[in-house]
């Protein structure tokens, strides 16, 4: 009987989630040998950092990408090309078509991976299947996963969030070992992700610090050393320490109204997401903390603060954890510069050293996403806990999940069959002319196969 349970509601998520794929991609651009969506912004950097690598022989470290710049400092992971497939695909590129790309498959797997550990964690809680289905709209659905798709594909993987969520919840015996997989498999994917979950998994230990055992302390240097390793092997260090210190922290950060501010952007126009909330101001590039719950996320939100202060049940982490999580995302997420829309309330000044080590994390907004999604766990089955009738639990989470749907309806319809992947943009006669010219310019260039 739970095998079948677990066969349907398998399918059911492949099939929604496949179909919102194509939703947001569009029927040409799922196809694998379309390239013509990957040519404006940061997508033809995706792209062009696949194909050099593709072209190249094999070099140590994995990731090295020399073709792709003008030094042996380039590698895969600063293409932002997805590690894990790019390595993968160029094993089999005999077998690969000449306009071959995988980021359409890429954003299936996300969208599907999202689904099935939002379902499973529900689950998990709940023990009720049709619950948890609908509550598995809410994270397909989410605000910054459908933005990170139109612009950043590699930023998609957030399933990851969830999957580290799932292994604290699912574990019985090796629980650490999970964890470690988890962010191994980040490494090749983006560093933000191994940034958020290294963070949260030491954030773990300092909580139990006074009955930290031997095998915490182990599990604590086997997790630096092999993420260490293998970030070598795949091509992080090829870059020198200056080069790596980059622009923004304190400006790509966390406006403190961002989980209600519907204002959203892609490569095509600026929106509101929300039906019903306007949109509202922030100050410089305060969009890399885009985190707009929705209507019934805002409710979740509340739950969710109820929760900290005075939850007794353990919902994926101890109620002392989850409260350091918040504490500590929130402050590094919204950086030194605390922004309320458009007003700042207060500027800290950072040490010059100090200001170095955390530009390393310069879109710091990304940090919230973990807090984002823990507010929906929370608030979802803090909905299913307090209402003792789980038929009209269920009525509710529905009412809910159309209520939220209703409201996402302006943003999501922005996102209409890779309408998000066309940059518009002017470009005048004095550019055109200066691009003509570049070849004038240069004794030298690098071609690859195309």
């Amino acid at each position: 009987m739970k095998k079948k349970i677990f066969s349907y509601q398998q399918i059911f998520l492949f099939i929604f989630s496949i179909s919102f794929c194509f939703y947001l991609l569009g029927y040409d651009n799922f196809n694998f040998s379309n390239q013509s969506w990957l040519i404006n912004g940061d997508l033809a950097q995706y792209q062009l950092g696949w194909k050099f690598y593709r072209e190249d022989i094999w070099r140590f470290p994995l990731g090295l990408n020399p073709n792709y710049g003008i030094t042996n400092s380039s590698s895969i992971i600063y293409s932002d090309s997805i590690p894990l497939f790019a390595i993968f695909f160029k094993i089999i590129r005999s077998f690969l078509s000449e306009e071959f790309q995988y980021f359409s498959f890429w954003i299936f797997i996300c969208i599907y991976l999202q689904a099935l550990f939002s379902f499973k964690i529900i689950y998990y809680f709940t023990k009720n299947t049709p619950y948890s289905l609908v509550s598995s709209l809410f994270f397909i659905f989410s605000t910054i996963l459908i933005y990170r798709s139109g612009i950043h594909l590699s930023l998609t993987a957030h399933w990851l969030i969830l999957g580290y969520f799932y292994a604290q919840i699912s574990a019985v015996n090796n629980k650490d070992l999970k964890k470690h997989l988890i962010i191994y498999l980040s490494i090749l994917i983006h560093f933000y992700f191994s940034l958020i979950l290294m963070g949260i998994f030491f954030l773990e230990k300092i909580i139990k610090f006074k009955k930290l055992c031997f095998k915490d302390l182990i599990s604590s240097f086997v997790i630096i050393i092999f993420s260490l390793t293998l970030m070598y092997l795949i091509g992080y260090f090829t870059i020198g320490i200056d080069d790596g210190l980059g622009f923004g922290y304190g400006i790509y950060n966390f406006n403190l109204n961002s989980f209600f501010n519907p204002q959203g952007s892609n490569y095509t126009d600026t929106f509101n997401w929300s039906l019903f909330l306007p949109a509202l101001n922030f100050q410089n590039q305060e969009k890399e903390g885009f985190s707009y719950l929705g209507i019934s996320g805002i409710i979740f939100f509340l739950l969710y603060v109820k929760y900290l202060f005075s939850g007794k049940s353990e919902i994926i982490f101890s109620k002392q954890t989850n409260i350091l999580i918040f504490s500590i995302f929130l402050i590094f997420a919204t950086s030194n510069n605390i922004n309320f829309g458009n007003q700042n309330l207060i500027t800290v000044e950072l040490n010059k050293y100090f200001y170095a080590a955390l530009s390393s994390i310069r879109a710091s907004g990304r940090l919230i996403w973990p807090i984002y999604y823990l507010i929906f766990i929370i608030g979802i089955v803090c909905v299913f806990q307090y209402i003792l009738n789980k038929k009209k639990a269920f009525l509710i989470i529905s009412f809910l999940a159309i209520f939220q749907l209703v409201d996402l309806t302006p943003g999501i319809s922005k996102y209409y069959f890779g309408k998000q992947y066309v940059y518009q943009n002017k470009i005048n006669n004095d550019i055109v002319k200066r691009i003509q010219g570049l070849s004038k310019e240069f004794k030298e260039i690098k071609t690859f196969k195309s």
